[in-house]
């Protein structure tokens, strides 16, 4: 029976005369504090992806099982993560025991103790009364990011442990402010596979985040991503360290080598002795850490390695002062399309690189200006036992400096990459032994190869033999 009629028969005119009547007479003050959160609630300076789940979580519009049943997609209602709760908004970010460890990372403790039935709506308005903004931002990072996963497991892909999501949850988005005199450091690498190529970008910022360097750096090789992310890292604190910089913090935005690094004495050999070099290049650095990053706040160092890789010239030396145009790689670009972004850096900055410049020249100065390459090629060769020809960061050459440390043999070593004429030589290798690749490694003038023809020399002795040769 319908009251607002004669007949007791509903109609539309009716139905909007009730709710006019009702609006009149019953004004909801929950309503108008709930339409000021919200005005607050989009305020937050999340990505927009973020706010919108928030919001439809928060109007039960997520497409769990439950909904997903309501419109007869599926036939029933178990979670897909533990298998016997029911599958709602709340429930699955909030209650399920498969992501419990995720919010126990976070350290976010108002959902201790909840009860079954209480909302997703009803969880969001408690974390906007009880948390700080930053904690509540975090908050809702982590619901949208724990969506993810579920999404990941429901399609049938392996979603990440409980202590990556955590630390990706953890990730800074915002500039934090560092000690008076300290620096940040950014690294990147960037792979080409048509060219066999990695770029390696690496920025400087100081304590109020302004943008001091950049190193654009290419090699020439082919490299898993994390290796290339390694050597990429390995290049940036040897640059940092050679001007002299305090670097307070380092960020990558590769999670799998910021893991691995605490882990190295459990990986494999080549991977342990390079995350080894990394960390002892961290200790020089006597407050620095090594922390992960999203891409957005590593965008600078990426787009710096994206740019090392359309450059022409491969393998060129360290260059650490300012260049008008970003024409060469290994330099601190501070115009062209990156020169709205970066300063100069300071006048002592740039005497300390002037000074490491000249040091790393007088090596060679004396046997580039009496001899050419091939000459330079030749003399070391029949001038030495050992003879290594190789590049600071390469891993296989590092391999096969180790093999011959543990033999107690100590070669001379020719770091082409350290070299102004290293193309040359490494050309002149080419025409020698037919390979472009490092390490080549002679013994008593005779060419044994590579680091796997190294191990295989020392396996079926061989190297003995022609180190027992005078």
């Amino acid at each position: 029976m319908w009251h607002y009629t004669v007949d007791g028969n509903y109609s539309v005119k009716s139905g909007y005369f009730a709710a006019s009547q009702l609006a009149q007479f019953d004004p909801s003050p929950s309503k108008s504090w709930l339409s000021v959160w919200w005005k607050e609630f989009w305020k937050t300076s999340l990505p927009e992806k973020v706010l919108i789940f928030a919001w439809r979580g928060f109007h039960d519009a997520l497409p769990t099982y439950v909904g997903l049943q309501k419109r007869k997609v599926v036939d029933h209602t178990n979670c897909p993560i533990c298998g016997f709760s029911v599958d709602s908004n709340s429930h699955v970010v909030f209650l399920c025991r498969g992501f419990k460890k995720v919010w126990k990372e976070l350290r976010i403790t108002l959902l201790n103790n909840l009860s079954m039935d209480i909302s997703f709506k009803q969880i969001v308005l408690k974390a906007s009364k009880i948390l700080s903004r930053s904690d509540y931002e975090l908050f809702l990072v982590a619901t949208w990011y724990i969506w993810g996963e579920r999404n990941q497991i429901v399609h049938g892909r392996k979603a990440n442990p409980s202590d990556v999501m955590g630390s990706t949850c953890l990730s800074p988005e915002r500039w934090v402010k560092l000690p008076l005199g300290a620096y940040k450091l950014n690294v990147d690498a960037s792979l080409d596979v048509n060219s066999n190529t990695i770029g390696i970008g690496t920025i400087v910022r100081d304590t109020t985040g302004n943008v001091l360097g950049c190193l654009c750096k290419s090699l020439f090789g082919t490299f898993p991503v994390i290796l290339a992310e390694v050597v990429a890292l390995m290049v940036a604190l040897d640059w940092s360290f050679t001007l002299g910089l305090p670097l307070h913090v380092v960020e990558s935005d590769c999670l799998a080598l910021v893991l691995a690094l605490p882990k190295r004495f459990s990986l494999c050999d080549e991977l342990s002795s390079l995350l080894d070099d990394i960390a002892s290049l961290l200790s020089i650095f006597l407050e620095a850490s090594l922390i992960h990053v999203r891409r957005t706040p590593n965008k600078a160092a990426h787009e710096s390695a994206v740019h090392a890789l359309t450059v022409n010239v491969l393998n060129s030396q360290h260059n650490c002062s300012p260049l008008s145009r970003p024409e060469k790689r290994g330099s601190i670009l501070v115009s062209g399309e990156f020169g709205a972004k970066m300063r100069r850096f300071p006048v002592t900055l740039l005497l300390v690189a002037v000074v490491a410049l000249v040091a790393l020249g007088i090596s060679t100065k004396g046997a580039e200006a009496s001899n050419s390459a091939s000459a330079f090629v030749q003399n070391i060769i029949y001038s030495n036992k050992i003879a290594m020809f190789s590049k600071s960061y390469c891993p296989y050459c590092r391999r096969a400096k180790r093999i011959l440390g543990e033999l107690h043999q100590q070669p001379f070593v020719v770091e082409l990459d350290l070299r102004d004429d290293g193309t040359q030589i490494q050309d002149v290798l080419l025409d020698l032994v037919g390979r472009h690749t490092v390490p080549q490694i002679f013994v008593n003038g005779q060419h044994i190869g590579g680091s796997d023809d190294l191990k295989n020399a020392v396996l079926n002795g061989q190297l003995q033999k022609l180190l027992s040769t005078s």
